[in-house]
């Protein structure tokens, strides 16, 4: 009972990290939606047998969209390199 209440409050607590990490950097990137199932467990096809680990499978999903999000930051980063965007850091920074 004790180690189930801590799961599901460790599980709310990282809920609430990927929450505000979205709401406040432009670049976030979250992979729950590709990898996890309805109880925030990873789907079968993507752990290595204990609904915690990615497996190889999962690695290639993440990786394709951790390069689609950087394309789309090397575009912006040479956009503003183009336009003489002094700072980039005005470009990238949080949205808060």
């Amino acid at each position: 009972m004790a180690a189930e209440a801590s799961s599901i409050a460790k599980e709310k607590f990282r809920q609430q990290i990927n929450d505000w990490l979205a709401k406040n950097y432009v670049h976030y990137l979250s992979f729950d939606e590709w990898l996890l199932n309805e109880f925030q467990q990873i789907k079968n096809e993507y752990h290595n047998g204990d609904y915690l680990h990615p497996n190889e499978e999962a690695g290639k999903i993440m990786a394709q969209n951790i390069m689609k999000k950087l394309e789309v930051l090397i575009c912006f980063i040479i956009l503003c390199l183009y336009l003489r965007i002094d700072t980039l850091s005005i470009c990238l920074a949080p949205t808060f």
